[in-house]
């Protein structure tokens, strides 16, 4: 791996280590055995003047991980979306229908699909477990989108009947990362603490009294509104939700 690129991923998670409560300069020095202005020091150097790769590693092992581990932490942070392979492969029965899906392959994107709907939250807010893996992949039709391509997507399969019947258990959503401008009235997939674990909710979200405060709604009436305090709204908001999938089956 390039120095310069593996001391940036050093660095962004050791930030980010140090952002999280109970977290400082002091208590890595103590954790490191030696002084706080050394620490300062280190966090001061630019990648041509990095720490030595011993003291790396004795800060990784101080923070709780392996090296390696450390720098991957690091680059999920810079970009929580794995890379996606955007190629797809289908064969037909008759060259002329092979030649026209091969015209337009352009037109589809394959987007990776996760089912556990745990969340891994960061200081700039949250995404998918770094070490999970996407289970499978949905193919969409990019002008149904109205997004541009370019844009970082992830599906999702809704647990649970808070959105029915607009969104029926077990649906496929498709979440734009890139999307998390603030829009009032508007479905998004939402970081909320479930018993101490962070996991992705699918809700109407509307501003309650000041932008300080978050009104989450359900579909399903049977559900009330949640009032969720965050005075960071990227924090919470994971994206927007701009697609579904389900099946007619579940349409009661």
């Amino acid at each position: 791996m390039n120095k310069d690129r593996s001391y940036k991923y050093f660095m962004v998670a050791l930030n980010e280590w140090l952002s999280q409560k109970g977290n400082n300069r002091s208590t890595l020095a103590e954790k490191c055995d030696c002084t706080r202005g050394h620490i300062t020091q280190q966090l001061n150097k630019k990648s041509g003047m990095a720490a030595n790769f011993d003291t790396q590693l004795k800060i990784a092992k101080a923070c709780g991980y392996d090296y390696f581990e450390f720098l991957k932490l690091g680059k999920f942070i810079l970009d929580p979306t794995p890379s996606q392979d955007q190629s797809i492969i289908v064969k037909a029965q008759t060259p002329k229908v092979q030649e026209f899906l091969e015209e337009n392959t352009t037109n589809y994107r394959s987007v990776p699909l996760y089912e556990s709907g745990r969340l891994a939250a960061w200081s700039n807010g949250a995404a998918f477990d770094q070490y999970e893996e996407a289970t499978s992949q949905v193919i969409v039709y990019l002008p149904e989108l109205a997004h541009p391509a370019n844009h970082k997507l992830i599906a999702a399969k809704v647990g649970g009947d808070s959105m029915e019947p607009l969104i029926p258990e077990g649906s496929i959503v498709i979440i734009d990362r890139d999307d998390r401008e603030f829009a009032d009235d508007k479905i998004f997939a939402l970081a909320l603490d479930e018993g101490g674990v962070t996991t992705i909710a699918v809700k109407t979200v509307r501003k309650f009294e000041k932008v300080k405060r978050f009104a989450l709604w359900s579909e399903n009436r049977a559900y009330p509104p949640k009032l969720v305090v965050e005075s960071d709204w990227l924090r919470l908001c994971v994206g927007r939700v701009i697609w579904m999938w389900r099946s007619f089956e579940k349409i009661k």
